[in-house]
């Protein structure tokens, strides 16, 4: 397992963790343009102990919610079969 690959890892479970506790939950009944799916949302990305400045990244607020998803699949997995001390 390489330090790069780790990094990344750990950057989209930060991004993951902000994400989701951002997110408010969404109510069938009442849609509003807080919770359009196809809204742009940029965030700027830094990647954990670098020193220099992060990358501007604009996806959708569904393509971020697939990000989180899979981010925290990712890190459950890694945890589950010992990769990544709890």
């Amino acid at each position: 397992m390489t330090t790069r690959y780790l990094t990344a890892l750990a950057a989209f479970a930060l991004i993951a963790s902000v994400t989701a506790a951002s997110a408010a939950p969404s109510s069938p009944a009442k849609t509003s343009s807080a919770d359009d799916p196809d809204k742009m949302i940029c965030k700027t990305v830094v990647p954990t102990g670098s020193r220099l400045g992060g990358v501007r990244t604009c996806q959708t607020r569904a393509q971020w919610a697939v990000l989180t998803r899979d981010s925290q699949d990712a890190l459950h997995e890694r945890q589950k079969n010992g990769y990544i001390s709890h």
